[in-house]
């Protein structure tokens, strides 16, 4: 059996990392650049799961 090691740190954030910092963005509380920061997310992919929350609600936080 082979023991696959992840060679990048990609897609590191976890659904709860990404609900809190989208109903931060979303509550006025930090822009998307500083929350992104905070949360160690990507400031594109927060930006993308933001914009899908103000349409879908929270089923757009999951990978």
């Amino acid at each position: 059996m082979r023991n696959y090691k992840r060679k990048s740190d990609r897609q590191s954030w976890c659904e709860e990392q990404m609900l809190q910092a989208i109903q931060v963005v979303v509550g006025g509380g930090l822009g998307t650049r500083k929350a992104s920061i905070q949360f160690g997310i990507s400031k594109a992919t927060l930006e993308r799961h933001v914009k899908r929350y103000a349409m879908e609600g929270e089923a757009a936080a999951k990978k």
